[in-house]
């Protein structure tokens, strides 16, 4: 299933600038993994939406973003993307 559309984005991502802002809006990544959860309109973490790493990228190609392996990581390592708890991990 593919969670990322440009679709309702009302511009072109041209740089880097726009490919971190689209992204921290759009998901947080769960710390310590290579996991994401989207974040629901209204704030809220949707924990049932989860994708790794490697589908999230090529969703992200699919959808027509063009960014290298090694740029990706570097946007996954970003103090823009959000950080979350594993919902699942025993406390």
């Amino acid at each position: 299933m593919k969670y990322i559309s440009l679709t309702n984005y009302n511009h072109i991502l041209e740089n880097y600038e726009d490919y971190k802002q689209f992204l921290s809006e759009k998901m947080v990544m769960i710390n310590n993994t290579y996991r994401f959860c989207f974040i629901n309109s209204d704030g809220s973490v949707d924990i049932s939406k989860k994708i790794n790493d490697a589908d999230l990228k090529l969703d992200l190609l699919d959808a027509g973003y063009k960014v290298g392996a090694r740029d990706f990581k570097r946007f996954l390592k970003s103090d823009r993307m959000k950080k979350i708890k594993d919902p699942n991990a025993a406390f």
